[in-house]
């Protein structure tokens, strides 16, 4: 048996690849538990296919044990697709007071409750993201202590990808932090990342480099058969110049966010482009001002987002990996940061120095929106450092499925 943990919606986006790799590849029992009672995983696309397509089972971990207990009848209010209001109610009182956080993540549902998991669920091995691993939320620290009684070998896997030449000060806690993740391996996003771990002192021992399973172009083919489309993309005035600036997350922007917030009025101003904004998945708000005539699309997939667009403008979010797999123009704006990226190292994108560089390459869209100063070669080589691992075509999702499978063959069971 092997059982995945998930959490939030991006750590979501990275591993249900593997999953749908795994279940299609082996007889082995496959469980997939959300540790986060909070999100309404009931309708998820993702974790939709994995039930309804491949066969998998999806559900809250706290409702796994024992309905007719306390735990079991609690579990109906906790968890969001039954709870509702409740669930919602409960989640701001645990966000208000630590002590009914507690009550609930470490008593409740605490070691005794997961011992009583892990006698149902004889799982050979745990797969879950890093950031999980390391903040031990919700009942994941009890869960931890429990699988290590039991010997459970743990892999952790990355719920993002690093595009920084060089990451910034800011990420010196992220990289710290891996000596919090008791994971037996923490696989790293790629080799540039796992470098400026070694770096800055984290033990080689553990890290494993695999490659980027949500933008391989398996799952992204995948992708195009299972998300639904928004129809009010199609309802975008004729004629016009289809933009998308994707967010970055909170605090990237530093003194240069009202550069960038100039930006997005210029770019708003020009009267043959459709300007759609949408914010960073891992929170899902704007961390820029928005001109108000600017529709933000928070509720809509990123992946149909590209489909729709015929530029998308961004910097840092891992989703630009997927404008480049979608071969849709990608300008990436240089003057409102100060670090580098690798896919500009590489000649992968359309680097604009400033607003009226910006002007200019969007004018030139206009005119010809298939327009792309750099070449499929410069692209094919980002592609294959950050999401084939340094190895051409590499079939990622099969790699990651031989890494849990030698697990799987050193037990004897």
């Amino acid at each position: 048996m092997l059982i995945f943990f998930i959490n939030k919606y991006n750590d979501i986006d990275h591993i249900v690849p593997i999953i749908y790799k795994v279940s299609n590849e082996t007889n082995k029992t496959i469980h997939v538990f959300c540790i986060n009672p909070f999100n309404d995983i009931s309708n998820d696309y993702r974790l939709n296919f994995l039930k309804n397509d491949i066969g998998v089972n999806v559900e809250y971990i706290y409702k796994s044990v024992n309905k007719l207990s306390v735990p079991g009848i609690l579990s109906f209010f906790l968890c969001k697709d039954t709870g509702k209001k409740f669930s919602s109610l409960i989640s701001l009182l645990c966000n208000n007071w630590i002590w009914f956080s507690k009550l609930i993540f470490k008593n409740i549902y605490g070691e005794k409750w997961c011992r009583n998991f892990f006698d149902k669920y004889k799982s050979h091995i745990l797969i879950l993201d890093g950031t999980t691993a390391v903040s031990k939320t919700f009942n994941f620290s009890a869960i931890e202590t429990v699988a290590n009684e039991r010997s459970i070998p743990k892999i952790s896997l990355p719920h993002g990808v690093a595009l920084y030449s060089k990451h910034p000060r800011t990420y010196d806690n992220a990289k710290a932090d891996l000596n919090k993740n008791n994971c037996e391996v923490i696989v790293s996003p790629s080799y540039r990342w796992m470098q400026e771990c070694i770096d800055f002192g984290i033990s080689p021992e553990k890290l494993k480099v695999v490659g980027v399973a949500r933008h391989c172009k398996e799952w992204e083919t995948v992708l195009q058969d299972i998300v639904p489309w928004e129809e009010s993309l199609d309802r975008t005035p004729k004629g016009k110049l289809k933009v998308v600036y994707m967010d970055m997350g909170p605090n990237r922007y530093e003194e240069f966010k009202p550069i960038a917030e100039k930006t997005l009025r210029v770019i708003n101003s020009l009267d043959f482009v459709h300007l759609l904004f949408k914010p960073h998945t891992r929170s899902n708000r704007a961390n820029l001002e928005i001109p108000v005539n600017v529709e933000n699309v928070h509720h809509i997939n990123s992946h149909n987002l590209i489909k729709w667009a015929d530029v998308v403008i961004g910097m840092s979010s891992s989703i630009i990996l997927g404008v480049l797999m979608q071969n849709k123009v990608y300008i990436s704006p240089t003057y409102f940061r100060r670090v580098d990226m690798i896919y500009e190292e590489h000649g992968a994108c359309w680097a604009v120095d400033s607003e009226d560089e910006l002007k200019k390459a969007l004018i030139s869209l206009k005119e010809n929106p298939s327009l792309k100063p750099y070449s499929q070669e410069s692209i094919n080589n980002f592609l294959t450092e950050i999401i084939y691992a340094g190895e051409k075509d590499k079939d990622v999702l099969k790699s990651y499925k031989e890494l849990i499978f030698s697990f799987l063959d050193k037990k004897k069971y």
